[in-house]
């Protein structure tokens, strides 16, 4: 339930996580959007073509927005975001996610906000920039697909996890 829009995040995926002290699980999730306000936004990949450097590029200058993927979400849109694509869910967002039991989570960027003491919350850009995977590109909602199962249709299937979609009558 997103009130304001969230840091932009990357997760290691099972390999990168492992190396970590601890070692952990790296962690490839799935959103389902149940509510979405007019004009909310979701940050899921980066855009076309950008690159580390470009990325650093922008990052230096406050400017990450510019690197993100972004849409408007719809209600029954699903996402699946996978272990090192960078994302964000903004504000007016109601979501259900469906994830790896892992808590790994570097924070690249937070939108220039201060806390209460006018400090920048903490971020992890050496570690999110070495955890993105440049060549994955923009996300955008799943397609779908029939199952065998009447009512039932397959948002997600990835070695993580299975997500369907039961449609049911009242």
């Amino acid at each position: 339930d997103c009130q304001r829009t969230l840091s932009v995040q990357v997760h290691p995926n099972d390999e990168q996580a492992a190396m970590l002290d601890p070692p952990d699980l790296g962690k490839t999730e799935a959103w389902v959007v149940l509510a979405a306000e007019p004009g909310s936004r979701i940050y899921a990949g980066l855009k076309p073509g950008v690159d580390r450097a470009t990325l650093e590029r922008e990052l230096a200058r406050g400017n990450c927005e510019s690197c993100l993927h972004e849409f408007e979400p719809r209600v029954g849109d699903c996402l699946l975001i996978e272990a090192g694509t960078v994302h964000a869910l903004g504000a007016g967002l109601l979501v259900a996610e469906i994830q790896q039991a892992s808590n790994i989570t570097f924070r690249l960027f937070d939108w220039n906000r201060l806390d209460t003491d006018g400090k920048p919350r903490q971020l992890h850009v050496e570690q999110s920039l070495d955890t993105i995977d440049y060549h994955r590109g923009p996300v955008n909602p799943v397609v779908p697909r029939s199952t065998t199962r009447p009512n039932v249709e397959r948002l997600v299937a990835c070695d993580k996890f299975i997500l369907d979609r039961w449609h049911l009558e009242m």
